[in-house]
């Protein structure tokens, strides 16, 4: 397999394990064929990017019924093999389709897991290099700009004690330390250290009485996170959120409260390639939605 920055980056951290955490280092299963990675993948309707194809050459995750008790990758999260990635993602669409468009990226496919959080890559209809690694456990956020940043950035967490095992051998961390390193690696990534509680202080921008927009900036005003535009007049809502000067997500609404509650919603992403969900919620009962 050829060297690349992400295969780098494992080996290093791979290496940290061999000498810190043997037990997880034993519990990673193999690397897979590019044939037989094809074939685990052939169900999915877009082309997963060629990092997550590196990824499973490298190795092929920890089984959940490992025999080993330790089976976090990094932190408390586990490395899933392709096969059992790929059936999370096809459980979620036969129990509960609605869940894959409406809260998860309808490309999303899990890589690391922790009781029901998940990291994951995003497909697309063309294969890419990469895509962003999106963390979802309730809501969605980008954590690391590609896979092989995040690998970099872990990677170095390790090495510089950033990520740490503790007394009782629990995985630990100095959160300010690893901030940096996530900058480092992922300029633009939201990290409160960095960004502080980037909520507050926004910048209001009034246009008339009926128009109002709300600038959100890191704390050193140097990046642009979201913005957000009130229109009263017509009802309606627009939130922007951005990513390295590039819009990433944006969510428009139309909320009326009349003798009926009605909204409509319409979700894009762009993490990939468009991504779109449209939702419309009518209520008839006055005063149902407070």
């Amino acid at each position: 397999m050829k060297a690349t920055i992400l295969i780098d980056s494992l080996n290093k951290f791979f290496g940290w394990l061999e000498k810190n955490n043997h037990a997880v280092a034993n519990s990673l299963q193999p690397g897979l064929s590019y044939q037989n990675i094809e074939e685990k993948v052939t169900s999915l309707p877009f082309q997963l990017p060629q990092e997550l194809y590196e990824l499973y050459q490298w190795r092929n995750g920890t089984p959940e019924d490992s025999k080993s008790d330790n089976v976090d990758f990094f932190l408390n999260y586990r490395f899933i093999p392709l096969e059992e990635s790929i059936k999370i993602r096809l459980d979620i669409l036969e129990d509960d389709s609605w869940i894959i468009d409406s809260l998860f990226p309808y490309a999303w496919v899990p890589i690391f897991t922790f009781e029901g959080e998940y990291y994951g890559v995003i497909g697309s209809e063309k294969q890419r290099y990469s895509s962003p690694i999106i963390y979802i456990y309730h809501s969605e956020a980008i954590s690391y700009i590609s896979l092989t940043t995040m690998m970099q950035t872990i990677a170095e967490c390790y090495q510089t004690g950033a990520y740490y095992l503790d007394q009782n051998g629990y995985y630990a961390q100095k959160k300010e330390d690893v901030d940096n390193i996530i900058l480092k690696y992922n300029p633009g990534v939201i990290v409160n250290s960095y960004y502080g509680d980037y909520h507050h202080h926004p910048e209001i921008i009034k246009k008339s009485k009926t128009l109002e927009i709300i600038n959100i900036y890191s704390k050193d005003r140097s990046c642009l996170i979201s913005t957000e535009i009130k229109d009263d007049r017509n009802n309606l809502r627009k939130f922007i959120e951005y990513l390295g000067g590039r819009i990433i997500r944006i969510q428009t609404s139309n909320i009326k409260q009349e003798s009926c509650y009605s909204s409509y919603v319409i979700e894009e992403r762009f993490y990939s390639d468009h991504d779109k969900y449209e939702s419309q919620v009518i209520a008839t009962k006055k005063g149902w939605f407070g």
